[in-house]
């Protein structure tokens, strides 16, 4: 099976060498364990998603099918601080563990790890790991009876049910999760994401009697983003026919656009993200946070995106939505976290301004 790439030829050998052995020492344990779950007996059930923001968006149709079939069960979420405001307000939740992990918060990451592993200790009848992580997948172990899980990293061995992560089926993480559901036997009973949208927020007003476009600038990687001058180059082209509203929380970018009288605005929090996009018409965005929170609540989007990312796999997930990527590219599918062209990477600067244009009239037309 293809597996995520590490950083040297030793530590991937040595990696081996431990899921060789594993494999031999849990070969006859994972026999006795490899059967059906007994509905009736799981009551406590775990999701584990500590990786980024917009992934515990991906997860949220995920958690609501779990609680569909298990309706008298607990679910309980372990995942980053950042990501609680996601789904702190999700009625199929019962409970939140806060963990940082270590490779995005280094500082006593160890102990916090013992101290929740102590805390939970085989408490929980299910567990899903959704980020694919070693260190993830060791602690779901510890915590929790039967584990479930694609076997895309190494040890694989300490899961109950290894599944099989085909990467040339082009389609997005979400239907992948849903292939953890089925194969344990469970039904989907909705394929949408569930975001809650606070109607009592206040935030920047829109425009009344013009379309409203929010164009957020802002991506976690710098070879995903999208060149000011192209930004700039779009928003002159179009700032006459509709009223547009730029956001990030870059206040040197913002300045950018400041400087040339646009309007711009740094949302205050998770909540006030998601309640500006949904008042919006349409927003147009790259590989970040605000292009799955518009997917999610059905809000038209345009979302540029690099060949950084594997095709399809984190798309935004609906139907209601436009992806543009630059497939020409020299390397295009590398699937590396930076683009070896560094930036402005060139299947960035190459999306057209034209493409994009042709696109926001026809995602305006599939507005509710």
């Amino acid at each position: 099976m293809k597996k995520y790439k590490v950083s040297s030829k030793q530590k991937y050998l040595l990696l081996n060498i431990i899921d060789f052995l594993g494999s031999i020492i849990f070969f006859i344990p994972n026999i006795f364990s490899c059967k059906k779950l007994d509905n009736n007996k799981v009551e406590n059930i775990l999701i584990t998603r500590l990786d980024n923001i917009w992934d515990m968006v991906l997860t949220t149709s995920f958690i609501k099918n779990i609680k569909y079939n298990f309706p008298n069960s607990k679910i309980t979420i372990l995942c980053r601080p950042c990501q609680v405001n996601i789904i702190k307000e999700n009625n199929n939740i019962d409970n939140i563990i806060k963990y940082d992990a270590f490779w995005f918060w280094w500082k006593d990451w160890i102990w916090k790890l013992l101290k929740m592993i102590k805390q939970n200790y085989k408490t929980f009848d299910l567990s899903f790991e959704l980020h694919w992580e070693i260190i993830s997948n060791t602690t779901n172990y510890l915590i929790s009876k039967y584990r479930v899980w694609f076997s895309i990293r190494w040890w694989s061995f300490l899961l109950n049910k290894s599944l099989y992560f085909d990467w040339n089926e082009e389609k997005s993480i979400v239907k992948h999760q849903y292939k953890q559901i089925k194969s344990i036997w469970w039904e989907i009973k909705s394929d949408k994401l569930e975001l809650f949208i606070d109607k009592n927020l206040k935030t920047i007003n829109k425009e009344k009697n013009k379309i409203n476009i929010i164009i957020h600038t802002w991506v976690s990687v710098k070879s995903r983003e999208y060149p000011i001058l192209k930004w700039i180059s779009l928003i002159e082209k179009i700032k006459g026919k509709y009223n547009i509203l730029i956001i990030d929380t870059d206040n040197k970018k913002l300045n950018i656009f400041k400087n040339k009288w646009y309007e711009t605005y740094t949302p205050k929090s998770i909540n006030e993200l998601i309640k500006l996009i949904s008042d919006f018409d349409l927003l147009i965005g790259l590989e970040s946070l605000s292009s799955h929170i518009a997917a999610a609540i059905n809000t038209p989007l345009i979302s540029l995106y690099s060949a950084t990312t594997p095709k399809e796999l984190f798309y935004p997930y609906w139907e209601n939505i436009t992806v543009l990527r630059y497939n020409k590219c020299t390397k295009n599918n590398c699937w590396l976290s930076k683009c070896p062209f560094w930036y402005p990477s060139k299947c960035m600067e190459n999306i057209s301004n034209d493409d994009i244009m042709s696109n926001i009239e026809k995602s305006l037309k599939k507005r509710d």
